[in-house]
């Protein structure tokens, strides 16, 4: 891992592979085959029945269940 926050802006761009006009589009093309594009994995989020049994795992909720019970 390089350490970009220490370095001058062209050494930056040096190791990148880059210059400040930003890369050109034949490079930017064989970057995006061969890396693929920069998106995060889209997880779904959890069903309203788990994020409910997901608070029954929550000790002080038990007890505060407990306490109603008794």
């Amino acid at each position: 891992m390089k350490a970009y926050h220490l370095m001058t802006a062209e050494e930056a761009l040096a190791a990148a592979g880059s210059t400040r006009e930003g890369l050109s589009p034949a490079e930017a093309a064989r970057r995006l085959s061969e890396q693929g594009a920069n998106l995060l994995p889209h997880t779904p989020p959890p069903s309203l029945f788990r994020r409910f049994l997901g608070q029954l795992a929550d000790p002080m909720i038990v007890v505060l269940l407990l306490a109603a019970l008794v």
